[in-house]
């Protein structure tokens, strides 16, 4: 359900065992501890389900979820671990 919420044309970024699942879309970039911020459109991260790769820990990830939503990026899904985050979205 997460990954369904991604637009075809955005620009994602996503973990590691996350990408290949986002492959169709334009553009998309590993999620990082540091990365092209001001090139995405939409932030996918999982944290329990799926390897934190390239994360140390799950922790790292929230970390890295709360830098976005620092920056103007908003949480469109949060469930079960499984957070999507929109610049400048709503739920």
């Amino acid at each position: 359900r997460a990954l369904a919420l991604v637009p075809p044309d955005a620009r994602v970024a996503a973990q590691s065992p996350l990408v290949p699942h986002l492959s169709r879309r334009r553009e998309i970039y590993m999620l990082r501890g540091a990365g092209p911020v001001d090139d995405v459109d939409v932030v996918v991260a999982a944290m329990g389900d799926v390897s934190s790769w390239p994360f140390s820990t799950p922790f790292d990830v929230r970390a890295r979820i709360a830098h976005y939503e620092s920056l103007g990026f908003s949480r469109v899904f949060d469930e079960h671990g499984w957070v999507v985050l929109k610049r400048g979205g709503a739920r």
